[in-house]
């Protein structure tokens, strides 16, 4: 090894000194480079500062300017009122599982497979206008759900809707209820909500992507008012055929009205805070509110997006880029021979040897006599 590391110094030395002068070199170009486009770099980072300022500015004044703004808005809110149903009898086909959570939400687990569920519900409502279904993302659902497909998603193949007459001198007439139309506050392209009340089990229906991990509200307006003096049960199906086995429903809540104007309006929760005065309102319905205000207000949503914009990094010069990466290039350590890895790696298998020489010599002589004639023929 001595004599072949003797042998190849020089041709080393030349190696060694070739790189030493390719990254002064590298150093040299970019330094030359970053020293042209101080000038202009150093107006940009200028102007990004400004653009920060200003964007952060404007959030500010906006923030300032919150309690007025949300004032302003709960006293010009109107929206359609909307009756909770307390779940009654659950059941779901192939092996899901449906059960009933505080708030009138009914949660689904179990097996991933098509499947229908059927939520019975009392109510003393009559004349009812519109049908409101809330899908509820939740921590225990796939990326939040509000489906229970791996990414959260959802298909409600048909929604349909049965109405029976409970109150005294009524009969049991039963009413399957036709709906003349469907609004959703978001429907995935070619999986419109139109589609869940078009009479049809096939593989379409309502779905999200890619607005998954949220909630979901869709409304569904009948033809004709139901609902009878007295009470009724309502019988809901919720079918889910799509051909994934995997896209039912997670968490979910069934609400009626009676009012003339029917809209998808606000959150349920949403609606209940406005009904209340300001002062009997609890911190956490407070923070709810202003939260929901916030999210919905496209103006602050724009001035976010300009903060994000404005702090991003600016694009890197292509030239600059170049230099750096040659200088990268440059520096990296010189490859060592292969001829003096393959020595210093003999080398170091000899002076381990040298140490272990009573082991050595025992492994030798065990291998010789376990390939003797002898040994072999008696084993």
């Amino acid at each position: 090894m001595a004599k072949f590391e003797k042998e190849i110094e020089p041709r080393e030395a030349k190696r060694a000194k070739a790189r030493e002068d390719a990254i002064a070199l590298a150093k040299t170009q970019l330094g030359a480079y970053e020293a042209e486009i101080a000038p202009r770099e150093a107006e940009a980072d200028c102007k990004q500062t400004e653009r920060i300022a200003k964007a952060e500015a404007a959030l500010k004044e906006f923030d300032d300017g919150l309690a007025t703004r949300l004032a302003k808005w709960e006293a010009a809110a109107e929206s359609t009122q909307w009756t909770a149903l307390e779940p009654g009898k659950l059941k779901a086909t192939n092996d899901s599982k449906l059960e009933k959570r505080d708030g009138n939400v009914v949660f689904a687990s179990g097996k991933l497979e098509r499947t229908v569920y059927t939520v019975n519900a009392d109510t003393g409502l009559s004349g009812i206008t519109g049908v409101r279904l809330e899908l509820l993302a939740d921590d225990k659902l796939p990326k939040k759900g509000p489906g229970r497909n791996d990414d959260g998603n959802f298909v409600l193949t048909e929604f349909a809707l049965k109405a029976i007459s409970t109150g005294k001198g009524q009969g049991r007439k039963s009413t399957k209820v036709e709906f003349k139309e469907a609004k959703a506050d978001f429907s995935q392209k070619d999986f419109d909500v139109k589609k869940a009340v078009d009479g049809k089990v096939d593989n379409s229906g309502w779905s999200t992507h890619p607005k998954e991990g949220t909630d979901r509200t869709a409304i569904f307006i009948p033809k004709e008012t139901f609902g009878t003096e007295g009470g009724s049960r309502l019988i809901f199906t919720l079918n889910q055929n799509y051909s994934s086995k995997k896209h039912s429903i997670g968490k979910f809540r069934l609400l009626v009205t009676t009012d003339e104007k029917v809209e998808i309006g606000y959150p349920s929760d949403i609606g209940v805070i406005l009904a209340l005065a300001g002062d009997k309102r609890s911190d956490e319905q407070l923070k709810r509110i202003t939260d929901y205000f916030k999210s919905e207000d496209k103006d602050l949503a724009a001035k976010n997006k300009e903060l994000a914009e404005a702090k991003k990094p600016r694009p890197v010069d292509p030239k600059l880029k170049g230099f750096k990466a040659s200088l990268a290039k440059a520096e990296q350590p010189l490859t060592i021979d292969p001829t003096l890895a393959e020595l210093r790696r003999a080398r170091d298998l000899s002076e381990k040897q040298q140490g272990t020489i009573r082991l050595t010599a025992a492994q030798d002589i065990a291998w010789a006599l376990i390939n003797s004639p002898a040994f072999l023929f008696n084993r």
